[in-house]
């Protein structure tokens, strides 16, 4: 309790050995005149109970003595220094130390004619000129409930600071690093923090010299990217900016394996499931020939056995080829894809013709960069298809660069399409394998019910995004939202964890923070510097 209290207060021991034999005849002596003034009856009820505990007390520590299960006795000294600005201050902190000792029916004296030598014993000079005033004997397991930090805290040499523990007052610092895996999760109602602390989280990383990657669906992070000097590259019908779907990206390992055409074919059909979902196995069947024969025709001429490296963007087909090639078979009379057809139309000479139409034309130079395709419509199939083509660009840039990267997905239930787990499945192999690159991923959402929905009957997928972080905060969420978690994502929340997630006006930034094995009740702390970058503190009722 008065480690916890807030106050500049400074504890010092000075502890000596002492002999058991002597503390075994001390406490024989402690029992025998208990004993005796219990039985003559002149004790008051208050008296009765405390001299009954004070035996109880003698009596265990007699038999541990005896047992030699006490590791050895002590003599303990227990020094408090309160220091504060002004007298003022330092009655109101005197005053809180003594409730708290009160409260536990204990006294704490202040020797006001030896404060000089009290001060001085309080100094690293190893000498205590109190010890009359301060004695008290004690076993070493008694003695090593005194030190400060006994309880579980998170303080690693190295990291980033997450907030404060609520309980202990104790600054939580982290290195995920140093972890397994680097991976986390933030899970959270809309409004209690969850954009805030990804963003606290992006800075620090940042300030580290780390490289940043940045899937922005809401467009929170434009003008926060830009006051840090980071690029924000905007996806929508009204730039010339594009990653072509057809651009084979690959990653390191695969293009030692010799087959990144394979691997490309496989993921470009989970965006094209996006693009319309209700494709069938076999239209996907006829699509991965068709992609087979694109890609082999002039003037491409790429096969499984292409150096992709050597390839400039403009090399690739758009889906413009695609589309000329559709319209070709079914000119023919192969009329397999022609709904899907109708659907590619609208991203060639529709509407969303200048969002994925055309060579790869963005530029990664910067130390952070922040993908905004806000303009999409959110949670539209348009967002949903230009978020999984980013992330996929993104994650094959990863794999390819040297040096720690952190890559951020918000609005991580996205790609949780039900009827395209494929989705879900890719992310989830980015959340496995991006240690390997030396890489750390963060995800975000408030929609824990859709966030769960992708299965393939074998896998919850979200299910195992959420097992795969070792770094989990969890804000205030709805009742439902936490039983998913329980039942879904196997996560334990004790009862009083449980009070600390229901949604209140009083608790947003804040919530139940799990670093590998442990876990605290956490409260967010930007710095004023960083309040200032992310647009100022929210005020009383605004979104956090």
């Amino acid at each position: 309790k008065l480690y916890r209290l807030e106050g500049n207060i400074s504890f010092t021991y000075h502890v000596e050995p002492t002999s058991s034999a002597d503390m075994i005849k001390n406490f024989s002596n402690s029992i025998e005149e208990l004993e005796a003034r219990l039985l003559s009856g002149k004790l008051n009820p208050e008296m009765r109970k405390r001299a009954e505990q004070e035996l109880e007390s003698a009596n265990n520590m007699l038999e541990d003595l005896v047992a030699n299960d006490t590791g050895g006795m002590l003599l303990v000294h227990f020094l408090i220094r309160l220091h504060a600005e002004s007298l003022e201050q330092l009655k109101k902190l005197t005053d809180k130390v003594n409730n708290a000792f009160s409260a536990r029916n204990l006294f704490a004296y202040v020797p006001s004619a030896r404060m000089q030598d009290a001060f001085e014993s309080c100094l690293p000079i190893l000498e205590n000129k109190v010890g009359e005033y301060t004695r008290r004997n004690m076993d070493t397991k008694a003695f090593s409930t005194f030190f400060p930090f006994d309880e579980t805290e998170l303080f690693t040499k190295r990291g980033i600071a997450m907030g404060r523990n609520i309980k202990t007052k104790s600054l939580i610092v982290v290195n995920k690093w140093e972890l397994q895996n680097r991976n986390g999760i933030i899970l959270g109602q809309s409004g209690y923090g969850k954009t805030k602390l990804k963003q606290m989280l992006l800075m620090r990383d940042f300030m580290e010299g780390i490289r940043i990657f940045n899937m922005d669906p809401e467009g929170e992070d434009s003008e926060f990217v830009g006051k840090l000097g980071g690029q924000v590259i905007e996806l929508s019908n009204t730039t010339d900016t594009r990653v072509n779907p057809l651009h084979v990206f690959y990653e390191r390992d695969t293009k030692k394996k010799g087959n990144p055409l394979l691997e490309h074919l496989e993921r470009v059909k989970i965006f094209f499931k996006i693009m319309r979902p209700s494709m069938t196995i076999d239209e996907l069947a006829v699509l991965d020939a068709y992609l087979v024969e694109l890609y082999e025709s002039e003037p491409f001429r790429m096969t499984f056995d292409t150096d992709f490296e050597k390839k400039k963007s403009k090399d690739f087909p758009v889906l413009a080829d695609l589309y000329a090639l559709l319209m070709k078979k079914i000119e023919e009379g192969d009329d397999t894809l022609k709904l899907f057809s109708y659907v590619l139309k609208q991203y060639v000479t529709g509407a969303n013709n200048r969002i994925f139409n055309g060579p790869t034309n963005v530029d990664l130079r910067n130390q952070l960069i922040s993908f905004d395709i806000s303009r999409l419509g959110v949670g539209s199939a348009l967002q949903s298809c230009a978020m999984f083509n980013a992330t996929s660009f993104l994650w094959d840039e990863i794999t390819r660069t040297a040096g720690r990267k952190t890559l951020f997905l918000d609005e991580l239930h996205v790609f949780a399409d039900p009827s395209n787990p494929q989705s879900m499945e890719f992310i989830y192999q980015i959340w496995k394998r991006i240690r390997k690159y030396d890489g750390s991923v963060w995800g975000a959402t408030q929609q824990v019910e859709e966030l769960l929905r992708a299965s393939d009957g074998k896998k919850n997928y979200g299910g195992a995004v959420i097992e795969n972080s070792l770094m989990k905060m969890f804000l205030p969420l709805a009742e439902k939202s936490i039983h998913d978690l329980m039942t879904q994502a196997q996560i334990k929340f004790s009862d009083s964890e449980r009070k600390i997630l229901k949604p209140r006006k009083k608790n947003k930034g804040e919530g139940i923070f799990i670093y590998a094995d442990k876990r605290v009740h956490l409260l967010i702390e930007p710095t004023e510097v960083e309040w200032e970058l992310m647009g100022g503190k929210p005020k009383e009722g605004e979104a956090g």
